[in-house]
This record gives structure tokens, sequence and C-alpha cells, in this order.
């Protein structure tokens, strides 16, 4: 899913917010798919609509890792949505939107 010669590494967390602190390190939050997202959903954004996988949140995290991991500055949120995006539309599942 990246192209780095880093390696990530990636572990389960209780806490639903990951730390981001470390570039190459990426916490996910253990319970992700009892959640859901807030998608596009008959063109209009819908909290709640979607469930959460863990490829979904993990496309999520290495949205904002990866970009640092490469030495650019740690993407923003409207960043990770982007790669997180590319993922869902890949697995032709509805795409997250801000909410």
């Amino acid at each position: 899913m990246v192209d780095s010669d880093q390696v990530f590494g990636v572990r389960f967390s209780r806490d639903a917010e990951s730390a981001q602190i470390d570039p190459v390190h990426v916490d996910i939050y253990e319970k992700a798919e009892a959640l859901a997202y807030p998608a596009v959903v008959s063109g209009k954004c819908v909290s709640n609509a979607v469930a959460n996988t863990f490829s979904s949140v993990m496309a999520h995290e290495l949205g904002h890792h990866y970009p640092q991991a490469v030495g650019l500055p740690m993407a923003s949120e409207e960043g990770a949505m982007k790669y997180e995006n590319l993922y869902l539309g890949s697995v032709l599942m509805p795409l997250r939107c801000a909410h």
C-alpha cells in the first residue's frame, strides 16, 4: 500500500485515538470495527453511516504517518482521509467524508 524503505510497526491499542508521535509506529484502536465513519450516502455526508474495517483504519493511519516517514510533515486529517478514500474506493466501500 505504501512504497517506502521504512518498516512500519503497528500495535492494537485501547485508546481510540492514535498518539501519532513516531512516524513509523502506528496505533490502531482494538475495537475499531465496532465504530462507524461518516460516509457519502446518496450524495450526502451521513455521520456513523458505515462500519470501520481494520483495513480502512490502517489506510487512514498510514495516510497520517507515511509522509513523515519520508521526511515530509505528518498529514492532516484531510490528508489522511485522501489515503483512506483511495483504499475505500479500491474495495468499493462508501467514501469517508468530513463530518
